[in-house]
């Protein structure tokens, strides 16, 4: 049966989009009809390839607009319609038009979500849950919070890492100009001269930069074709991920947002009412580290056993060390639930403060070294010519 795109107005006379599965046009009309709405134009849609998957952010606002909604008394189809009409962007709104229209047909929406490709296993896992608990409303605000947070945090990751790339970047390009472009300029000047060290160490380095500098291209290039072949490998992903968090500083981070993200992503599903052994299976999609995710197929297999969530989590190599002592105070307690959101919260507060602090120390750093080539190669330059001076003079 065809799909039709559609343009109506309601009995107010405002205009309404959406989609809808009908025999022909007429059969259109008469469904468009029976629900107030007057049929302007319409036409036969077409499957198109694959949509891009939506962004956090899009998620984040899709889930609090039918959580208020639906708070507010409003039936599922008429929300997915108004919210469809709120949303500007021309795919996002096919997408939850589609998904309307599966509704409509009786199909659940946590299904529809699912065939769509679209939406995450936490999402729609989580909405799944509350439609047999009916608490779509609180979930949907729940996830609205957890990928707004999610982002936040990946926000302020970015944050924290541009400018000192940036900074590192300028620092290369000004030290590659000064040895490959400015320094030879002097070379045929000190031609005869005896050379205090300094400057013979400069020149040596600029002549070997300038003459090499094919090979290092090669060199270069061969460096990436080899990574980027080798990253093909599953097991190569693995090391690398995990040669990350032998970096100082900067693995202890890593080590930190794993925890707050695997902190916040099992409590949304804990809280949600699915049993902790799925919890576990979704959560292992969401992490991003392979070194940690592989290890999770033997923490599913012990929490199956009977081992508890806190003695198998603290397996993990890769987590930070309180993660596994606040689950067991939650397991305890028997308030997993707010004890898995605390160490969210304050692992996120962690990973705040060390990226503030690594920026403060890396920026700086940066600066004094770019100062220290800087001041040498200005040295390296002036200690002739005031040799020179002295000679003639």
């Amino acid at each position: 049966m065809p799909i039709y795109k559609y343009t109506a107005t309601n009995i107010q006379g405002k205009k309404e989009y959406g989609m809808r599965e009908a025999s022909d046009e007429e059969k259109l009309h008469e469904l468009l009809k029976a629900e107030g709405l007057f049929l302007l134009t319409c036409k036969e849609h077409v499957e198109k390839k694959k949509k891009h998957k939506l962004t956090p952010m899009e998620i984040s606002d899709f889930c609090r607009n039918l959580g208020s909604l639906l708070g507010a008394g409003v039936d599922l189809a008429r929300s997915l319609q108004i919210i469809s009409q709120r949303d500007v962007k021309k795919h996002i709104r096919e997408i939850y038009n589609e998904i309307n229209m599966k509704i409509r047909q009786g199909m659940s929406l946590s299904d529809a979500m699912e065939e769509q490709g679209l939406f995450p296993d936490l999402m729609v896992n989580m909405i799944r849950a509350s439609e047999v608990s009916g608490t779509l409303d609180k979930t949907a605000m729940n996830l609205a919070d957890h990928y707004e947070k999610d982002e936040e945090l990946r926000l302020k990751i970015l944050g924290s890492t541009v400018y000192p790339i940036i900074l590192l970047g300028l620092t290369i390009v000004s030290v590659f100009i000064i040895f490959v472009f400015i320094m030879p300029r002097f070379s045929d000047v000190f031609t005869g001269l005896e050379l205090p060290l300094p400057t013979k160490i400069v020149l040596g380095l600029s002549s070997m930069l300038r003459n090499n500098l094919l090979a290092i291209f090669i060199i270069f290039m061969s460096i990436i074709f080899v990574f980027a072949i080798a990253w093909r490998f599953r097991e190569f992903q693995v090391l690398f991920d995990k040669a990350k968090f032998k970096i100082p500083r900067i693995g202890k981070l890593l080590r930190i947002i794993h925890t707050a993200r695997f902190a916040r992503t099992l409590n949304s599903l804990y809280s949600s009412g699915i049993p902790m052994i799925k919890c576990l299976s979704i959560a292992k999609n969401t992490i991003t580290n392979r070194f940690i995710a592989d290890q999770f197929d033997r923490v599913i297999e012990r929490v199956k056993s009977g081992d508890s969530l806190s003695t198998s989590i603290g397996m993990v190599d890769g987590f930070d060390i309180k993660l596994s002592s606040t689950i067991s105070v939650g397991e305890e307690t028997g308030r997993l639930d707010k004890m898995l959101e605390a160490t969210a919260n304050s692992m996120e507060y962690e990973a705040e403060a060390a990226m503030q602090r690594i920026t403060t120390y890396l920026a700086p750093a940066l600066v004094i070294f770019l100062a220290v080539v800087i001041g040498f190669v200005v040295m390296a330059v002036m200690l002739p010519m005031v040799n020179l001076y002295r000679y003639r003079y």
